[in-house]
């Protein structure tokens, strides 16, 4: 968009220098906040044309960073191979993640999903009120689909950063399916040192597929990539389940679970099986 083009819109949303002075303050007042919101929004758009959908969400969806897992003719595992990125990984499709799982990663990341376009106002609103208010971080207004930007396109922690994160949601938004989308995150995102995805988050913490989580389970999980560092189960385990037991209220709060499901999770106790990679006769295996 050129300069006298962005100029004309500004001119539509504050009105002209003459009619300013037969309009109300309260008017004028309004005109300004919408310019404030609407002229950054019309500059994200007009930068997220230019952007190219990253290589990495092209083409179907599973990517090579797949671990593969070799195995006896009897099914016994024999050895588990990282993929080219060295971590765990089993990449898993949008109907095999289970409605559970599916519901607690929206809980924990985007429960606004399914609506926004990429970038969500009324998060980027409340975060800027919680930074005001609490003089720090609370929140940092960050949908599921700038997250998966960010996965597949890092960048610094600045605010250029920010603005390319938000501008390249609003081009994968346009460009892949709501389902597609949170196939790519949640099967990116991670769970720990070394580990991809919750298709191995699932195998590595639970020994269970993502389909075959309990609700309480499905919550621990999704409460990892918040602070993978931070929530690590099997030792800060008061942490783990003080966050799972907050992605609980939201689904509750989101009517993906009834009150007496609500309250079963939350008396179930945090017992992991973890499994550790597989290797086991490794000169049967090329």
């Amino acid at each position: 968009m050129s300069p006298s083009a962005r100029r004309r819109v500004l001119r539509a949303v504050l009105g002209r220098p003459g009619r300013a002075k037969r309009s109300s303050r309260a008017t004028r007042v309004v005109r300004v906040l919408l310019a404030l919101v609407l002229f950054p929004l019309v500059v994200l758009v007009e930068r997220a044309a230019g952007l190219s959908l990253p290589e990495g969400l092209r083409g179907s969806g599973a990517h090579a960073s797949a671990s593969v897992l070799y195995v006896a003719r009897d099914g016994t595992p024999l050895r588990e191979v990282r993929g080219k990125e060295h971590v765990r990984a089993s990449w898993v499709p949008f109907d095999d993640l289970g409605e559970s799982t599916r519901a607690a990663i929206l809980a924990a990341e985007d429960a606004r999903f399914g609506v926004h376009p990429g970038i969500d106002p009324l998060a980027v609103v409340r975060a800027a009120a919680q930074l005001v208010w609490n003089r720090r971080v609370v929140s940092g207004g960050s949908t599921l689909t700038m997250q998966l930007a960010r996965l597949v396109a890092p960048h610094p922690r600045t605010f250029r950063g920010k603005v390319d994160e938000a501008a390249l949601a609003l081009r994968i938004e346009a460009a892949l399916p709501k389902r597609r989308i949170f196939e790519e995150y949640a099967n990116r995102a991670p769970f720990g040192p070394d580990v991809r995805g919750i298709g191995a988050a699932s195998r590595v913490y639970f020994d269970k597929a993502p389909r075959d989580l309990s609700v309480a389970e499905a919550a621990t999980l999704a409460s990892i990539p918040r602070g993978p560092s931070l929530y690590t189960v099997g030792k800060r385990t008061d942490l783990v389940l003080r966050r799972r037991d907050r992605v609980l209220g939201r689904m509750r709060a989101a009517g993906s679970i009834s009150e007496e499901v609500y309250r079963r999770a939350l008396a179930e106790p945090l017992a992991p099986r973890f499994t550790r990679p597989v290797f086991g006769a490794p000169h049967l295996v090329a």
